[in-house]
């Protein structure tokens, strides 16, 4: 779940008057239909909103006070066209005027702007020996260790990390040596997944 934060400074001297939220999601995320909501930390909750707008969701209020704030929450999809290592910059706006009243000469239009990116993790692979029937020399999990004896019996532990998004028709393959140095398979099972 990602959350977008909009808050008034106490520092301000006046509340702030037709305020827009807008989050416009990159063309690489989808949000999630169903998944806006406001936080339960949300103290003073928009007047119109939040409702999606295109790739992203908009949130108004007529009259945010000082020191109010509210927390919009939503999920989206990591689009299947997504490249590992790839980097999406995402920008949230807020739009607000000092006065409520439309050709004040003393009214003042503002705008903020917050973004955060989002890396694509990249896929890789780790194998690492978690327990020996020989523990010596003195022996932790996860070292790296190239010694066995004859007769040794090795647990090893191989870790598979995806990236973000959906991984399809995945294979993870062992390859025990064979000629002068000669392994084993005793038996194999997956500890977890996620």
């Amino acid at each position: 779940a990602y959350s977008v934060e909009i808050s008034h400074r106490t520092a301000s001297r006046i509340d702030g008057k037709d305020v827009v939220l807008m989050d416009t999601l990159p063309p690489e995320l989808t949000l999630v239909p169903g998944s806006l909501a406001l936080s339960p930390a949300c103290d003073r909750a928009p007047d119109a909103g939040p409702t999606v707008v295109g790739n992203g969701f908009e949130a108004s209020w007529d009259t945010l006070p000082v020191a109010a704030s509210c927390t919009i929450l939503y999920d989206v999809v990591v689009d299947v066209s997504a490249v590992a290592g790839q980097v999406f910059s995402n920008l949230a706006t807020v739009d607000w005027s000092s006065l409520d009243t439309q050709g004040d000469p003393d009214e003042r239009e503002y705008r903020e702007e917050d973004g955060w990116d989002l890396l694509i993790s990249e896929p890789g692979l780790e194998k690492v020996i978690t327990d020996t029937s020989v523990p010596e020399p003195p022996f932790q999990p996860g070292d790296a260790s190239t010694e066995l004896t004859i007769g040794e019996e090795v647990t090893f532990e191989i870790t598979a990390l995806f990236p973000d998004g959906t991984t399809n028709d995945v294979f993870v393959e062992e390859l025990l040596p064979s000629g002068s140095v000669r392994l084993s398979f005793i038996d194999a099972r997956i500890l977890a997944v996620g």
